[in-house]
């Protein structure tokens, strides 16, 4: 699904985890995406659930949550700042 260029970008970046993958690029025509990959084990568990939250705080540039609560809140508390992040207006 991916230009080649933008496979070769994937696979030139390497991870610093084994549980998440998270990566922004930009295509040859100029839009930029954010890729997160992760390998879930016979359906969601909370570390797939984190790296969901994850690659969206990401794209939002983190400023919803800090890089640090991803190791300190749980999920419920993650999935509630970005609910009321998604509340606020434009």
């Amino acid at each position: 699904m991916f230009s080649e260029g933008v496979r070769n970008d994937i696979t030139a970046f390497p991870s610093d985890s084994d549980e998440c993958f998270v990566q922004s690029f930009t295509t040859s025509a100029g839009r930029t995406f954010v890729l997160g990959l992760n390998e879930p084990n016979n359906g969601p568990l909370d570390i797939d659930k984190k790296c969901f939250l994850l690659t969206l705080a990401f794209f939002d540039d983190f400023s919803f949550a800090s890089k640090e609560s991803f190791d300190t809140d749980s999920i419920a508390e993650l999935t509630s700042t970005i609910l009321n992040r998604l509340r606020e207006p434009n």
